[in-house]
């Protein structure tokens, strides 16, 4: 298989892996249910309130794989039932992230005449235009942070090269490398020890990334 080919092919799984298999379209506000299956947020409330006809319902079932999702028993209307679900963080980074391969991403803080955007600061998650960035460097609360070229962050290659970006907000040195199924959190290896060590569910990013149920 020649590089292109292969190229293409990490192009089509990444763009599976970020669509909605309800609306076909990259996840807005993506939600997760306890089979991992993530959806859209309007989308899994749609088909929540379509689905759910009993008076007293317990909870509704994955439209994917069909596991049942139970529901706390406080939550009486199914259709406040999605925004109860825990946001899928891990997806919505990487979203954000390819978001920066756009040509035509501009800076997130000009006020006016926005410039186009040539860095990225890990710890801010904001891009900026060189003029933004040497602003950035130059306050106390910011000029530690990490702030990388866009043009170093592949989203085309593959999910390894994002994450690789991926900067643990409790320690902006470490990098994104595991994932706490049972909190929905992605986390650096110190956070991993100390507060998720009793966790069940503790796993790689590429392993919760490609997880099928």
């Amino acid at each position: 298989m020649s590089a292109e080919v292969k190229g293409e092919k990490l192009k089509e799984d990444f763009d599976d892996l970020l669509t909605c298999t309800i609306c076909l379209e990259i996840f807005k506000e993506p939600k997760y249910l306890p089979c991992l299956h993530t959806f859209c947020k309007s989308c899994i409330n749609t088909y929540i309130v379509s689905t759910v006809k009993d008076n007293n319902p317990s909870g509704f079932k994955c439209p994917i794989c069909r596991r049942s999702v139970p529901i706390d028993e406080n939550d009486e209307k199914p259709d406040i039932w999605a925004n109860n679900l825990p946001g899928n963080h891990l997806i919505l980074s990487l979203i954000n992230k390819r978001e920066l391969q756009k040509p035509d991403k501009l800076c997130d803080t000009c006020e006016q005449d926005k410039q186009k955007a040539l860095s990225f600061c890990t710890v801010c998650q904001e891009a900026y235009c060189e003029t933004c960035r040497k602003a950035h460097k130059i306050f106390k609360m910011s000029r530690s942070h990490k702030i990388i070229p866009i043009k170093d962050i592949n989203a085309e290659t593959s999910t390894s090269s994002l994450h690789a970006h991926l900067t643990c907000k409790e320690h902006p040195d470490k990098t994104i490398e595991v994932y706490c199924q049972d909190h929905s959190k992605p986390c650096c290896t110190v956070c991993a020890t100390v507060h998720h060590r009793t966790c069940e569910q503790v796993v790689t990013i590429d392993k919760a990334f490609y997880k099928k149920s």
